[in-house]
């Protein structure tokens, strides 16, 4: 992607221009989300769910949370997923 930042918190994506938010993993890396934390339910299981990135750098499977559900959850979506930007 386009993004360079070297240090966690806010930060603009240099493709789309929208805020986002950069997250150390677990493993080290920084990742770009957006911004605002959603509620999701945690599915165990990566098949065709979507991946979230929690605060503390941890990445979990989940999906929406429907009409009149709790989240189980509450964490980031990647950025990559919803960048406005053209694919290069």
């Amino acid at each position: 992607m386009a993004y360079k930042e070297t240090k966690e918190g806010p930060a603009v994506c240099k493709r789309c221009l929208k805020r986002i938010r950069m997250i150390k993993k677990t493993q080290g890396k920084l990742e770009a989300v957006n911004p605002d934390p959603v509620g999701f339910v945690q599915i165990y299981s990566p098949n065709g769910y979507d991946r979230y990135v929690l605060e503390d750098g941890r990445s979990v499977y989940g999906r929406s949370v429907r009409h009149g559900e709790q989240p189980t959850e509450y964490g980031y979506v990647p950025h990559k997923y919803t960048c406005e930007a053209k694919p290069l």
